[in-house]
């Protein structure tokens, strides 16, 4: 992992800075259906992923669903193109096949193009190509805002495309697209400057930004390890770590800090001092311990997907506290169990201070996170299924005079590409990458349908199972 996330101390002051660089957006409602539009970052990643998780624990009577439409290479024209509010193919009604009633859109990464940092001789050659993009960008961009628009979605969430790392050292690292004192991400930076932001601006639209505070954390981390990153060494695609900070920038800006549940207990008197998000009933002492049921309204987030960038971010310290303090208990060693099993064993001193629920891994509402963590990764596997069925029509449909279509057609022609023939409109001939996206194509198109069908079905199953449920809680003096 050296390549990715390997520093372990980062100052408050940075943590202040990525707080200062959050843009606000509105939290999504109940019910909401959120098309979250993108390139390879959103096909292949997990943020929208961990985005669902975040809401089915801690909103799980809300019902909101996220769905990956990432298409890797794409840009703003294929992205307005799956928008559509026309035509029945696959590709056109990619957006609108989830019923979206809102959207986030990251696009930007493929729209500022690259080989013009090889190519351009001069710095006016580079500037020339880089306005280019730029037009084409801003006249796609647009039009994509439009048919979602028409698709019923007026006010979708625009997020700045994650960082280019053009200051990454590291030998393993792909070639560094940087001309002239130039790079691709200053390219990154234009494009939100003069599109994503002006249209915001004028449509009055949400807009958050992970290029920013994405550089920031970099910039920490090369001051100390140069060949860091937390982009991977290909300088475009954040690993899972880089996933979870972009998940926490977008929760962060939704403004939905705070805590899972507190309580306070006053163990002499038997009494709640106070509660936040949950409630408690039956009360009582047992011996010189205490015996109550606990009903959160929310389950705790879990803990693996921020582990590894506890450093970076303060994840756990803004989102993920569910803290039980007991005052007053007899002075020694408590065991804290939940129905029936002992989740650690803490002082009294410790108790009055208070703990944290989220962290203790055997407590039942934990394990329960865990298993709608586990399904919402089930269901980014069956969509990235479905992502690559949408994948290889919009590939086929680029070769001249091809029906991407009809089915019958597309088999014959992956079998002519996987064949090694490279037909006229491809700017290459296919890659082990494309030709293993052609094969899954073969594997799941007939059940493009059924895997939607599917998709719904576990998402009901995922709120099924984030439902919190009442549990017994002892805390018992240990002879």
């Amino acid at each position: 992992m050296k390549n990715r996330i390997s520093i372990s101390v980062l100052t408050g002051t940075f943590f202040l800075l990525l707080l200062a660089l959050s843009v606000s957006a509105k939290p999504f409602k109940a019910n909401e259906r959120v098309a979250f539009i993108g390139d390879s970052i959103t096909h292949g990643g997990s943020y929208h992923t961990l985005i669902q998780t975040f809401y089915a624990t801690r909103y799980p009577e809300l019902s909101i669903l996220c769905f990956n439409v990432g298409i890797s290479g794409d840009n703003a024209q294929g992205g307005y193109q799956r928008a559509s509010l026309e035509g029945e193919g696959i590709w056109e009604s990619d957006v609108r096949m989830y019923r979206p009633t809102t959207a986030t859109i990251m696009l930007g990464m493929n729209d500022v193009g690259g080989d013009q940092f090889n190519s351009a001789q001069t710095i006016e050659a580079l500037n020339a190509a880089n306005k280019k993009q730029l037009v084409w960008y801003q006249a796609n961009y647009a039009q994509l805002l439009e048919n979602l628009v028409k698709l019923g979605i007026s006010d979708p969430i625009l997020i700045t495309p994650s960082p280019y790392d053009q200051t990454m050292v590291n030998e393993k690292a792909r070639a560094n697209l940087y001309k002239f004192g130039q790079g691709k991400n200053d390219l990154i930076r234009i494009f939100y400057k003069e599109a994503i932001a002006l249209k915001a601006n004028k449509r009055d639209l949400q807009v958050i930004d992970f290029n920013t505070p994405m550089l920031a954390i970099n910039t920490q981390i090369q001051t100390k390890a140069p060949d860091a990153s937390i982009i991977g060494t290909d300088r475009v695609h954040p690993g899972p770590d880089g996933h979870m900070v972009m998940a926490y920038l977008f929760l962060k800006a939704q403004e939905l800090e705070g805590s899972v549940a507190s309580l306070e207990l006053d163990a002499p008197s038997s009494s709640v001092e106070s509660t936040y998000n949950c409630s408690i009933q039956k009360l009582h002492s047992i011996g010189n311990g205490l015996s109550f049921e606990y009903t959160a309204s929310s389950l705790p987030f879990p803990t693996a997907p921020y582990r590894n960038v506890a450093t970076l971010i303060p994840f756990e310290r803004t989102f993920n506290q569910e803290s039980l303090v007991v005052k007053g208990l007899s002075p020694g060693t408590h065991s804290l169990q939940i129905d029936g099993l002992e989740c650690g064993r803490f002082t009294a001193e410790e108790l009055e201070v208070g703990i944290n629920l989220a962290l203790l891994d055997n407590a039942p509402q934990v394990q329960q996170s865990n298993q709608v963590y586990a399904l919402s990764q089930q269901r980014a596997k069956l969509a990235a299924k479905i992502r690559t069925v949408v994948w290889t029509i919009g590939y086929l449909s680029k070769i001249k005079g091809h029906n991407a279509n009809d089915v019958h057609e597309n088999q014959a022609m992956i079998k002519r590409l996987l064949a090694g023939e490279h037909p006229e409109g491809l700017w290459s001939a296919p890659s082990d990458y494309v030709k293993s996206n052609l094969r899954q194509y073969l594997q799941h198109f007939d059940a493009y349908d059924a895997m939607l069908k599917e998709l719904e079905e576990t998402s009901e199953s995922l709120y099924a199972l984030a439902k919190p449920d009442v549990h017994t809680v002892q805390i018992i003096p240990v002879q």
